[in-house]
């Protein structure tokens, strides 16, 4: 306070200053004006007494003039006192529209094909050839790869050497059975006419037996040799890797001269997705909104590749099997998305929007509006809305719709679109100085 009471001490005494400083400028410039006369006079009469006394005339009317002049001066000031400011509330405002409303889950996922097959092998061996590329299309039963087939081919054969010495063994024992039977029945027939003993007939009919076994055992390495030699040509047909379906080759993981080793666990040498046609939407729904989604929703999408365009979709599947990360569990939600040009890439990152809800031609307001609180409601729980008429704001009772999150379905008889409602207010500071004045008279 005291800093602003010298303040407008300085600026008071600065005026007066100006003025005598405009007053000494205006008795300079008649002073010259009657100096000039006094010399146009010297230059006839050079007498010194009329040089005093002019002189003395001079004087006594500048001083009378600047006496009068200053006595009728009243110097003001005035200055600004320590500002004093106030808050006042200013309410911010919204109109209520009539439009069409959408409530959707909005998410990211990939778009992938609906059915890919992934191309292994069961055998071990170097790459020979490769008949289809990435993006190839191919048909089933196609060859689209082939091993080095040399070893394969070398077992067949030794499996075939194999049935042919197991069909051979199969023939002595079948005849070294027939023999011991023969035997068996000559030896019995001698003991029951007297002529030979129960020692041989007994030794007969053991090898008779013996013979028999024999002749199963070869039957069995027949049978053993000629399953040897069938996965001996399986494995040489596995030597041609074939397309199971009809599809695209998207993935190709072997290179000619590569060796494939077949162990514990197959490896993955082609991708081939059936029909790009038919693409698929992968998406992570939160648990908090997957109780609004269920199959047949419609749905739109972009991607990063056409902007500006948008696709159509409708949930296929909502999987039962969650999945927790950093404590936030979600759920997929397998989207069908038509792809007839072909222009939606396996892999692409989609954003979808779920559509759960439409209203056409309702009432909606800022969601912002439903917060604003003036006072208590009047009914507890309710949804009010405070609205602006003749320049007061007074409650009305809605009923609320859906949502967007920017703007919510309104239903209430008092309301139409163009109403004014409160969604905020904006603190608005105002500094009001009071003005003092220094008021001084100088003589």
């Amino acid at each position: 306070m005291r800093r602003w009471v010298l303040l407008g001490a300085f600026v008071s005494i600065g005026s007066l200053f100006a003025a005598a400083l405009a007053l000494n400028a205006a008795s300079s410039r008649r002073t010259g004006e009657q100096q000039s006369g006094v010399h146009a006079r010297l230059a006839a009469e050079v007498s010194p007494e009329w040089i005093a006394g002019q002189l003395s005339a001079i004087l006594s009317a500048i001083l009378s003039q600047a006496t009068s002049q200053v006595t009728a001066i009243a110097v003001s000031a005035t200055w600004a006192s320590d500002p004093s400011p106030r808050q006042e509330s200013v309410y911010r405002f919204a109109a209520i529209e009539r439009g069409d409303l959408i409530s959707a889950v909005t998410a990211t996922g990939q778009l992938a094909p609906v059915a890919t097959v992934t191309v292994s092998t069961q055998i071990s061996g170097q790459i020979d050839q490769i008949f289809a590329d990435f993006n190839a299309p191919v048909r089933r039963g196609d060859v689209i790869a082939t091993f080095d087939a040399i070893s394969f081919e070398t077992a067949v054969v030794q499996a075939g050497a194999e049935v042919g010495m197991a069909n051979a063994a199969l023939l002595k024992a079948n005849v070294a059975a027939k023999e011991a039977a023969a035997v068996f029945e000559r030896s019995d027939s001698l003991l029951n006419h007297g002529a030979g003993s129960l020692a041989d007939r007994n030794k007969a009919e053991a090898v008779k037996q013996l013979g028999g076994a024999q002749l199963l055992e070869a039957r069995s390495m027949v049978q053993r040799a000629e399953a040897a030699l069938k996965q001996a040509q399986t494995n040489l047909e596995r030597t041609r890797i074939r397309s199971p379906v009809d599809g695209v080759v998207v993935d190709r993981s072997i290179e000619v001269g590569q060796i494939v080793a077949a162990s514990l666990q197959a490896p993955t040498l082609f991708t081939i997705a059936q029909d790009l046609r038919d693409m698929q939407v992968n998406m992570s729904i939160d648990e908090s909104a997957i109780g609004r989604i269920s199959p047949g929703l419609r749905v739109e999408f972009t991607v990063d590749a056409y902007p500006g365009r948008s696709f159509a979709g409708r949930v296929e599947q909502v999987r039962l099997s969650p999945t927790t990360s950093e404590n936030v569990v979600t759920y997929t939600v397998v989207v069908k998305a038509p792809n007839p040009d072909l222009v939606l890439l396996p892999g692409m990152t989609a954003t979808a929007r779920i559509i759960v809800t439409e209203r056409n031609d309702v009432l909606k307001t800022p969601a912002a509006a439903m917060r604003f609180r003036q006072s208590a409601p009047p009914v507890p729980d309710a949804a009010v809305l405070w609205l602006e008429k003749d320049g007061e704001l007074q409650p009305v009772n809605v009923k609320l719709g859906v949502t967007d999150g920017d703007m919510i379905e309104i239903i209430g008889e008092a309301l139409a679109p163009g109403d004014q409602v409160a969604v905020g207010v904006r603190p608005v500071v105002r500094k009001e100085s009071s003005a003092k004045r220094l008021i001084g008279v100088f003589q």
